[in-house]
């Protein structure tokens, strides 16, 4: 149940604020910035997409930070996640 409430509480701080550009920390060691939220929370819901992104190296990372902060829509984010659980080149 405390799941579901905290799901529920950052979808609400979500749609307060994406017209402002949010972003999550999600980062290793490797890569020191943030990734859009769109992005960090579909790599949370996809084990697959998490798992090649922890394999990528620092410049793949950042083709794919360059790339997630253009996306303009829910569905082209999906398309870019999509992508990167298929193991698809960033580039």
């Amino acid at each position: 149940m405390a799941a579901v409430q905290s799901i529920g509480w950052l979808l609400r701080i979500m749609s307060n604020k994406k017209d402002r550009g949010v972003t999550m920390d999600f980062t290793d060691s490797m890569m020191q910035d943030s990734l859009p939220l769109g992005l960090a929370f579909g790599m949370a819901m996809d084990e697959k997409a998490l798992n090649h992104y922890s394999r990528m190296t620092e410049y793949e990372k950042e083709q794919l930070l360059a790339k997630s902060k253009s996306v303009k829509s829910k569905e082209e984010m999906q398309q870019l996640i999509q992508k990167l659980r298929d193991g698809d080149s960033m580039m």
